[in-house]
């Protein structure tokens, strides 16, 4: 059987996890089915039970985190004798002369750089260069969405997503309900969904709820009376948008987009503001989006729309929300990647 390293990262913690690191899990569960696979991950990383399992130190800081584990990455993949290594990011130290790479480029960090500020915009600016390295050395490059595949001049378009199916027994709540994803200050901007909540609620009377998906660490930035999740499972995170009336997402920049992408999986209506990834969904649902993409500066008055009602998004807005998540699926069939690796490797 062929033996493939997945190197990820991100990848499911008792912390908070991202979108990235939820994916790299479902594709994983996937994987081991059909190859003899190997995750290369952070110490504390949840298991995957059908793959081997090898964890590296956890390291402080973004200079120990971004620059010194990809150094010592080296030595540790190249004695895992792989017939391909598929990195999610971290390998422009590996060694050119092992095993094919293929390289899937989740967005850009010259793009994050330029929506962030201080240390994190200087961090991706460098980032940057270790994935202009990265790209050069690549066996295969697949992109997650348009952005990337021009950037990175990928060979595919692979979106980063796998089936999301909908928790049992999960309806609506009563009330108007919105969700977020992120954190409250960075590029994924939480203070607008926050501000948008406050003045929604002041101007209709409507007893609007909050519940955010988010970094413990950040919890202290939301208003009081917000419900806020960290560490939450991916069971957690799908009752949570199957349940709302509106996903807000009002990231500055996304490759892709996972928290859009689910909502329309689950048929929950979505407010978010232009950026590639948000831009390249919208553009893939119709006749009928159940999405408002809308400047910022309209997030409140979009809102106040949504939150009248029932919360329920009409039957032609879900069959375009169920059309669309099944075409992405599709796109981005793990069968798809183990015929690509079969070829590299041989």
């Amino acid at each position: 059987m062929m033996k493939v390293v997945l190197l990820s990262l991100e990848w499911p913690h008792e912390g908070h996890v991202g979108g990235v690191g939820r994916y790299a899990f479902r594709i994983a569960d996937e994987l081991k089915e059909t190859v003899d696979l190997t995750v290369v991950t952070l110490a504390g990383g949840t298991p995957l039970e059908g793959a081997t399992m090898v964890y590296v130190p956890r390291a402080t800081g973004r200079i120990g985190r971004y620059y010194l584990t990809p150094l010592r990455l080296r030595r540790l993949i190249a004695s895992l004798k792989a017939d391909v290594i598929h990195a999610f990011g971290d390998d422009w130290a590996l060694s050119k002369n092992g095993a094919p790479i293929v390289r899937t480029f989740l967005g850009s960090s010259l793009a994050e750089a330029r929506a962030s500020k201080g240390l994190r915009s200087i961090n991706h600016y460098v980032l940057a260069l270790t994935e202009a390295r990265s790209r050069a050395r690549a066996a295969f490059r697949i992109a997650i969405g348009p952005d990337s595949f021009e950037t990175f001049r990928c060979d595919i378009l692979m979106p980063p997503v796998t089936a999301v199916p909908p928790p049992a027994g999960v309806g609506k709540t009563d009330g108007p309900s919105v969700v977020f994803i992120g954190s409250f200050h960075g590029r994924k901007r939480g203070w607008l969904v926050a501000k948008a909540v406050r003045e929604a609620r002041a101007t209709t009377g409507l007893p609007i709820t909050l519940t955010v998906i988010g970094p413990a660490g950040d919890q202290a930035n939301w208003p009081a009376d917000t419900m806020h999740l960290s560490g939450a499972s991916d069971e957690a995170v799908r009752e949570a948008v199957a349940s709302s009336w509106v996903l807000m997402a009002p990231s500055e920049y996304e490759g892709f987009g996972i928290p859009l992408y689910e909502a329309m999986a689950l048929r929950t209506y979505a407010i978010v503001t232009d950026n590639p990834g948000s831009s390249y969904i919208y553009n893939a649902v119709s006749p009928t989006p159940p999405i408002s993409l809308v400047p910022e500066t309209e997030l409140q008055g979009e809102l106040e729309k949504h939150i009248r009602g029932t919360g329920s998004l009409s039957t032609a807005e879900k069959q375009s929300a169920s059309a669309v998540s099944d075409y992405l699926v599709s796109e981005a069939s793990a069968e798809r990647l183990v015929e690509m690796y079969g070829r590299l490797s041989r």
